[in-house]
């Protein structure tokens, strides 16, 4: 079966919602192989399971099972894509199209993201007297590791990555304090329901993400948006990923020079602190 011929013969007789879907799909089939069931209803206003519903009405096991029919009915259908990497590539292939599209994350968000926004960024980070990180799923990693940089430099920094513990947290915070969302996508219900609660109680707000229309960066005083190739193309957000470790490191980078010998002490601190627990665990 050919599921872009079916959609294409059906159309006439498709509901308001299954034609909107429909022309998502038959405007760009090879990009609505890329996107996600999240994406891909949010570009036709309408909601997750009505896509899914929409695949299942055309004879297919969900939407996983509509990308797939309708990438093997492409031409030129080589693999299916993962940030480029074709299942013809080899290892060595893919390491390089990975870095490829790395560094041009990395270009293109230094040249897009704004300085007066950094700055302001970097500010809220050096004055805040408590920070708390939030970050679900792949975003958790990049809060866990935002959160080990910053603690070694000093700052008052934690990382707050259960969604059940994270809004009973930023409850606590307050004026003068900062909550700090991490999201790819920019639509992680408990990373806004944390940053929702912590401005509602007077915490200022920051977040990192690749949306700059999503709910996170709307409800963020200050918001970080980095470019990537895979914005509205990708399950999963690889290269993204790095590129939100890049801001935060170069934030962490400034903070660190801005406070000079105190964080250099801090620094050394830790330093000995891990040569002396691993000496004494014979690591």
């Amino acid at each position: 079966m050919n599921a872009l011929n079916l959609i294409k013969q059906r159309f006439p007789g498709m509901s308001s919602a299954e034609k909107r879907i429909a022309d998502v799909i038959l405007r760009d089939p090879k990009a609505a192989t890329g996107m996600t069931v999240n994406f891909l209803a949010a570009a036709a206003g309408v909601s997750a399971g009505t896509v899914v519903n929409f695949a299942n009405s055309l004879g297919l096991a969900g939407f996983t099972a509509l990308k797939i029919n309708l990438a093997q009915n492409l031409e030129g259908f080589t693999g299916f894509s993962f940030d480029d990497v074709e299942s013809t590539d080899s290892p060595k292939t893919a390491l390089h199209k990975m870095a490829e599209n790395a560094c041009a994350s990395f270009r293109d968000t230094l040249t897009m993201i704004d300085e007066k926004t950094l700055a302001a960024a970097a500010r809220l980070l050096m004055e805040a007297k408590k920070i708390e990180l939030y970050g679900a799923a792949n975003s958790a990693l990049v809060a866990e590791d935002a959160y080990q940089h910053l603690m070694r430099i000093g700052l008052p920094v934690y990382a707050v990555t259960d969604p059940l513990v994270s809004r009973i947290s930023a409850s606590h915070l307050g004026p003068g304090c900062l909550a700090v969302g991490i999201s790819h996508w920019g639509r992680s219900r408990s990373t806004i329901e944390a940053m929702r609660t912590a401005k509602s109680r007077g915490a200022a707000t920051l977040c990192i993400t690749s949306y700059p229309d999503s709910p996170l960066h709307k409800l963020s005083d200050v918001g970080l948006v980095i470019v990537s190739s895979e914005v509205g193309q990708r399950r999963e957000a690889w290269v993204s990923r790095l590129t939100h470790l890049l801001v935060l490191d170069g934030l962490c980078a400034y903070i660190g020079a801005q406070r000079g010998v105190s964080s250099i002490e801090m620094m050394d601190e830790a330093s000995l602190l891990i040569g002396s627990q691993q000496e004494g665990s014979g690591l």
